[in-house]
């Protein structure tokens, strides 16, 4: 057994999680790319559900902080509890072609292609109905995990047709002082009860509404 190998192995016991071989996983189609390698969906043999298989090679230079970024994916994957998290379902270690995995819940579409693909379609009351599943996953993450949440997008310009409120919200989550922007709870309890009215357009202030909230 390699050192690689029994790094794997003691995640593993120490995570309590399955191993899955790599035989196992059947009728691979590659969907991505990750920083460290390719993201699959596949069924595991036997089991007619998908899943999504995260890649990480480890058999090159940076063979190191592979093997750490996927330790601590694997580790923040195996605390979450919770229906808004991806669940892990097992892992594997393929010493032949010098990487290990992880075998997720598959999900159904990338949120941004979904947001984009249903732009025409999607009313408020469903957005709304998504930003508070989002952030409820983030409150999970942030207060029971204990993480903080580094990987966000760009901001951007409201859209004609944006509610008010929900500018507002957002806005309050981009001020300048880190300690004024609301925690997650706040974001959600807000979310919960927003006025879809009334909504942005051609005559009403944006940027009045935001210097408001944010102070400037």
């Amino acid at each position: 057994m390699d050192e690689n190998e029994r790094l794997f192995q003691h995640a593993i016991n120490d995570y309590e999680l399955n191993n899955i071989p790599i035989e196992k996983l059947k009728n691979k189609e590659k969907i991505g790319k990750g920083a460290f390698g390719y993201v699959y969906r596949c069924n595991i043999d036997g089991d007619s559900r998908m899943v999504a298989v995260k890649e990480i090679y480890v058999g090159d230079e940076d063979s190191e902080t592979s093997i750490k970024s996927f330790l601590n994916e694997l580790k923040l994957h195996s605390k979450a509890k919770s229906h808004r998290i991806i669940e892990l379902f097992g892992m594997g270690y393929d010493k032949n072609g010098d990487l290990c995995y992880l075998v997720m819940e598959l999900a159904e579409c990338h949120l941004r292609k979904y947001l984009n693909d249903k732009k025409d379609e999607l009313q408020w009351d469903k957005k709304i109905e998504l930003a508070i599943q989002l952030t409820e996953g983030l409150s999970y993450i942030h207060n029971v995990m204990n993480v903080a949440h580094r990987d966000l997008n760009v901001r951007e310009a409201p859209t004609i047709g944006t509610p008010l409120s929900f500018i507002q919200l957002y806005s309050k989550c981009w001020d300048s002082w880190p300690l004024l922007r609301p925690i997650a709870d706040q974001i959600l309890n807000e979310l919960k009860y927003l006025s879809l009215d009334p909504m942005h357009n051609n005559y009403n202030s944006v940027n009045g509404i935001m210097s408001n909230t944010t102070g400037e």
